[in-house]
């Protein structure tokens, strides 16, 4: 007798650079999810790849049930291609892993997790030949990063993820969506927990580039909270506040002194009500700004140019294209005959 399926329906989210995984570990990532789940899928994201990762991508969905494939039109961030898998998945649970064999091993056993938590981080963190400046650099971030925002950020990442559907979403739908996928301090909405998986090797991910890191380090900073803004605001006040002493002290020399050098007091006056208005004019436009910012969509954007979807796929009524009558077709619904060839069919 057969066991039930622990899941009704859970995707698997890869992302996949210079290098394709092979075939055989996308065959065996679909039969581990066979096992779990009554229905599930495979999206992988290609991540402005080359040609020739382009083609073996198209052999896997040839050979592989399940499998969608969504080409990015530029290359983004990693953690940002993620966010474009979960978007596109259609299963209850997302799964963000490589993959790799020892990953697809250890996925019964994070899997168990599911359920009573939320959130899963499953294996060793990836322990890459990282710099010892790199390191510890990355290491003082995120420790401000975790001052600003409140929330601890697992770095380097762990080696499977895994999120119920609305833990997702939520997470996905935030300004700093790429490093919330890292965090694990939801605990109070979406519990969360770590599974420890030994036999993992050593990630073959590549490190970001100094430019890129840095970026993306700034656009963390900023998206996690409105604090430079505040800090911005604040010191336009503080500069406005020291102008509006200095044209206080001209006059009372102006006063009180005598033998003040002609003209001091009027160029004195002019500049600090220059700056006082200047201060005054900038803390209320950034104050403005911050009204802007709060109201932005909250995704970076991303553009899907292609897609490529298995013919082997097996429950292809979850995909939400039907025609007029409401049955399922895969692709455009036909063109309604024209009245001309109605006609004709009639004589």
């Amino acid at each position: 007798m057969s066991s039930t399926p622990k899941f009704e329906a859970i995707t698997a989210v890869t992302v996949v650079e210079w290098r394709l995984p092979p075939l055989e570990l996308f065959e065996q990532l679909e039969a581990a999810l066979c096992k779990v789940a009554a229905d599930h899928e495979i999206v992988i994201i290609a991540n402005a790849v080359t040609a020739n990762v382009a083609q073996g991508l198209r052999a896997i969905i040839d050979q592989v049930a399940n499998v969608t494939v969504h080409f990015l039109a530029q290359r983004v961030d990693r953690d940002t291609a993620v966010l474009v898998g979960i978007d596109h998945a259609l299963g209850d649970w997302v799964v963000v892993l490589t993959p790799t064999a020892e990953e697809i091993a250890g996925l019964p056993q994070v899997l168990e997790k599911a359920g009573p938590y939320e959130i899963v981080f499953a294996g060793a963190r990836l322990e890459i030949d990282i710099p010892t400046t790199y390191r510890r650099i990355a290491r003082i971030y995120f420790k401000l990063y975790e001052l600003v925002s409140g929330s601890a950020i697992d770095w380097p990442a762990p080696r499977i993820r895994v999120y119920s559907r609305a833990a997702a979403r939520y997470l996905t739908g935030l300004l700093d969506g790429e490093f919330a996928l890292r965090s694990l301090s939801f605990s109070g909405t979406f519990p969360g927990t770590r599974e420890v998986i030994t036999g993992l090797p050593e990630s073959d991910l590549e490190l970001p580039g100094l430019a890129r890191a840095l970026r993306k380090a700034l656009r963390g900073l900023v998206h996690v909270s409105a604090a430079p803004l505040r800090i911005t605001i604040a010191a336009a006040l503080f500069a406005g506040f020291i102008a509006l002493l200095s044209s206080i002290y001209a006059v009372l020399v102006y006063i009180f002194k005598e033998n003040v050098e002609p003209g001091w007091t009027t160029l004195s006056l002019q500049i600090s009500v220059m700056m006082f208005l200047f201060s005054v004019m900038f803390a209320l436009l950034a104050e403005y700004v911050l009204k802007v910012y709060r109201t932005l969509v909250p995704r970076q954007r991303a553009t899907v140019v292609r897609e490529l979807r298995s013919p082997l796929r097996q429950k292809t009524d979850r995909l939400n294209v039907i025609d007029s009558d409401g049955s399922f077709q895969l692709g455009a619904p036909r063109q309604p005959q024209s009245v001309t060839s109605k006609m004709e069919r009639v004589r």
